[in-house]
């Protein structure tokens, strides 16, 4: 699918697109004899994976760095930079959660005054 097509269903622009595809995280991407780039749904399921990195708080380098890994098929790399990756974002939640506590106990004792 052409790079219009392709940013409607994976929702990042054709902008970031390319983006991606410059700085490594997208390769091996398909051009017609005129240049056009030409996606395959393999492609959006590794853009789903990236947002899922993105959204755990996986940085962009860390992710070029398991894009890397994955194009030479390095699997146990690729897991050790994952179990890392599961650690902190374990982490994160468990500090996000005492912090999502502390919140509503503040907004309990505020809506006590309220009433």
């Amino acid at each position: 699918m052409k790079i219009s097509e392709f940013s409607a269903v994976t929702g990042l622009s054709p902008h970031t697109l390319r983006y991606y595809e410059k700085i490594g995280l997208i390769t091996n991407v398909k051009r017609d004899p005129a240049g056009i780039r030409s996606y395959r749904s393999a492609d959006a399921e590794w853009i789903e994976w990236i947002a899922c990195l993105k959204t755990a708080g996986m940085t962009i380098k860390t992710i070029k760095q398991y894009s890397r890994l994955r194009d030479v098929g390095n699997t146990a790399a690729r897991a050790a930079l994952l179990e890392e990756h599961v650690h902190a974002t374990e982490k994160r939640l468990r500090e996000m959660e005492s912090n999502l506590a502390v919140s509503r106990r503040k907004l309990a004792g505020l809506l006590k005054h309220l009433t």
